[in-house]
């Protein structure tokens, strides 16, 4: 029986007898005496792990056979920690006492990475008697990963706010200290270069964000963000586009028409209003339209363009217009109104430039004889310009066009009343007139009128009487043996001396006429004749004084 032989050890052996007669050896045979031996399983990898984070055991089995008492030896390698039960406590190397021969043994691993690096090595395993040691591949690395973080949809959309949610799928290796949105109007804008809005209502992995201060009808493009000890985490992209405003909108009110003006007056002001809605601060302006001036109040300087200072919004301005006419013509048209970044709207204009002449009415006629009438008249209204000339034009046709009448012009206008005489007409007649007025833009005639003048009575008369000298009388005649020619009118004194003739040409059948009387007569009595070539027609007595 052989012992204290070396394990795994080829021995060369003889047997050997000795007698008295010496030793004799048998012929050389060799054993190799049983090695102890050690192997181990695979340890399953650890991946990635928080740095600073001890994992959950993961394990593999120590099987030996024809070991020695020694003890089986397990470490070290960094990161790992060992224990023979899943409990217990973990170092970094592990000495396992075992009683020689066989041997099996379940070792637990722990991981714990402290820097973010890879942990890949090999564990060792000695002992029990065994030679060379062996190993035991570990593999792990340690992380410091970002929070996992997504973008939620953009709710509660308006033209300047918006509501951005986001979701937290995972906080990463260290515990989130901020998170929010962040957006910008460039479509990919990189991580960290948009506008943050940190939010504060964490709830179940679950945050939103609300943006204000946004363009009106603009996409903007976000991130959801989440930030822990490793860095910030970002969502992939999405957007959203804010609402649009509403147009911008002009309404304008009425302006009332100017009618009739005459050229060159300025009349007015009358005036328009201006409502603005979603308006920008951009400037209103007003005009042009010939023959129209403008301004925001009703003293101030008028021009024929206006722009009007706007801080956008809604606003609302009041515009006074005056008319300057200066031709006679129509300014119907109308008023641009633009600005704001509204669409132009128009006020429709009407005024009318004239050069109206004056009107006329015609009066009554007065005083009438059988051969004169007074002709009142009146004018009513100038017209444009002043009235140069006035007075009644007459004519024995009815109806008679303005302008074909004999003119009466008068200078006696009281007010506006005037009146014309009218002499030498036909006894019994009727005539027509109307009363005229003209100016620069021409000549008015009233209605027309009429009257009708005395007839003369049968026989021969001569009135008033008594008659002052150097002045007129009246002679009417009307006789049967009356007809057209030369006529003389005879006045003797009362010594039967003819002192004076008065010859006539006679056109009709009857004369009615005015005889002046000369003023050197003395007061008296005197005898009148109508005589035609020596035959007399008629006489009358009549008294000078």
């Amino acid at each position: 029986n052989l012992s204290g032989l070396s394990s795994g050890t080829t021995y060369y052996y003889k047997a050997y007898a000795t007698n008295g007669g010496g030793t004799t050896w048998g012929t050389q045979q060799s054993f190799t005496t049983v090695a102890p031996s050690l192997s181990a399983g695979t340890l399953t990898a650890f991946g990635n792990v928080c740095i600073n984070n001890t994992t959950t055991p993961n394990s593999f089995t120590i099987t030996g056979t024809n070991l020695t008492t020694a003890n089986v030896v397990v470490g070290a390698l960094t990161g790992y920690t060992f224990s023979s039960t899943s409990t217990g406590a973990y170092t970094t190397t592990l000495s396992i006492t075992q009683p020689g021969g066989a041997f099996s043994q379940i070792v637990y691993v722990k991981f714990t990475p402290t820097a973010v690096q890879s942990y890949n090595g090999n564990i060792s395993i000695s002992g029990g008697g065994i030679g060379a040691a062996i190993n035991v591949a570990a593999s792990g690395s340690g992380v410091n990963t970002l929070a996992t973080v997504v973008a939620g949809a953009a709710t509660a959309i308006t033209q300047s706010t918006a509501t951005v949610a986001g979701q937290m799928i995972s906080q990463g290796c260290t515990n989130y200290t901020a998170y929010g949105i962040e957006y910008s109007m460039t479509a990919g804008f990189a991580n960290g270069t948009g506008t943050s809005a940190p939010s504060s209502n964490y709830s179940s992995g679950n945050f939103s964000s609300n943006l204000t201060g946004l363009t009106p009808a603009t996409t903007y493009y976000y991130h959801a963000y989440v930030v822990n000890g490793a860095g910030t985490g970002y969502s992939t992209e999405r957007s959203f586009t804010t609402s649009a405003p509403p147009p911008a909108q002009l309404t304008v009110s009425a302006l009332t028409s100017f009618g009739s003006v005459c050229v060159n007056a300025l009349v007015g002001p009358n005036s328009f209003t201006i409502t603005g809605s979603n308006l920008t601060a951009t400037l209103i302006t007003v005009g042009p339209l010939a023959g129209y001036s403008f301004s925001q109040t009703t003293t101030g300087s008028y021009n024929n363009t206006i722009g009007i200072i706007n801080p956008g919004g809604t606003q609302s301005y009041t515009i006074y217009v005056k008319f300057n006419p200066l031709a006679a013509q129509s300014y119907n048209g109308a008023i641009p109104v633009a600005g704001g970044g509204a669409p132009t709207v128009y006020v429709n204009a009407s005024g009318t430039g004239a050069n109206t002449p004056p009107s006329a009415i015609t009066g009554a006629a007065s005083s009438i004889t059988t051969r004169s009438a007074v002709l009142a008249g009146s004018i009513a209204a100038s017209g444009c310009s002043s009235v140069t000339a006035y007075g009644i034009e007459y004519s024995s046709i009815n109806g008679f066009a303005n302008g074909t009448g004999t003119k009466l012009p008068s200078t006696n206008l009281s007010g506006s009343a005037f009146q014309s005489s009218v002499g030498g007409l036909l006894q019994g007649a009727t005539y027509y007139y109307k009363a005229y007025a003209t100016s620069s833009a021409g000549t008015a005639y009233g209605a027309q009128q009429s009257f009708t003048l005395t007839s003369i009575g049968a026989g021969f008369k001569l009135f008033p009487s008594p008659a002052r000298a150097g002045e007129s009388v009246n002679l009417t005649v009307l006789l049967t043996d009356l007809n057209p020619g030369y006529y003389g009118l005879q006045f003797f004194d009362v010594s039967g001396r003819m002192i004076h003739v008065h010859n006539m040409s006679v056109q009709g059948n009857f004369i009615d006429r005015s005889i002046p009387l000369p003023a050197h007569w003395p007061i008296g009595i005197y005898e009148v004749r109508l005589i035609n070539f020596e035959k007399e027609l008629g006489r009358q007595r009549i008294v000078i004084h």
